[in-house]
């Protein structure tokens, strides 16, 4: 369903965010890794999934904070 797609996965550095992201790279989407604050353990995701043969992009920033959420989208 996602082949092709970019599909931005909030809090994906860890737990359930993570595991979607996991899913969703598999299934052939580009997944746009979102973090907070741990960018080592964003950047580890993003190499798990480049690893396996997905693509992943790494996006820094709080979607809670309209100048953040602004800026990740461009």
């Amino acid at each position: 369903m996602p082949k092709g797609k970019v599909v931005w996965v909030t809090g994906s550095s860890y737990g359930i965010g993570r595991v979607v992201a996991h899913r969703l790279a598999t299934q052939g989407a580009c997944v746009a890794i979102n973090c907070r604050k741990d960018l080592g353990r964003a950047r580890r995701v993003v190499a798990d999934i480049e690893n396996r043969g997905g693509r992943a992009v790494l996006v820094r920033g709080d979607t809670a904070a309209p100048g953040d959420a602004t800026d990740m989208h461009r």
